[in-house]
């Protein structure tokens, strides 16, 4: 788990990594893990990592997990607005079973905070206006 975090840039990277290792059910799924150290340690290893990623976030100031977003929408092949909006959808995969005292409200607010944020930032504005114009110049 080490060697594959270490590739990804900023938290989120990271829990989206760990958000797409995780099925409805809560069980993490990592076949080459799994075939080498067995299932209950790919779980006890993957569920660890999750843990300690979200006490993280949670402890990472906002503007640094807004720059952040940035550098992992690109790991991520999408736009900042797109990364925040599904880690908003998708907060119940990214939070982990063991809080370890972080609590789950605390992680909805930081991601809403990012979601709006990078809807109504700046650049955001102004690449939406930028879309709109290229769609009416194409009608």
């Amino acid at each position: 788990m080490h060697r594959t975090m270490n590739v990804l840039q900023g938290v989120w990277s990271k829990l989206n990594y760990i958000r797409e290792l995780r099925d409805g059910e809560g069980k993490y799924k990592h076949w080459g893990l799994a075939q080498v150290h067995g299932e209950d340690a790919t779980q006890k290893a993957i569920a660890d990592t999750h843990s300690a990623l979200y006490l993280q976030l949670l402890s990472t100031p906002l503007p640094e997990l807004f720059e952040q977003l940035a550098l992992s929408a690109d790991d991520a092949d999408c736009s900042s607005r797109e990364l925040a909006e599904q880690l908003y959808q998708e907060r119940r995969r990214i939070t982990p079973d063991d809080l370890r005292g972080g609590a789950p409200e605390h992680l909805k607010s930081v991601l809403l905070i990012t979601d709006l944020l990078s809807k109504y930032s700046k650049a955001s504005l102004s690449a939406q206006k930028k879309d709109r114009k290229e769609a009416a110049e194409s009608v």
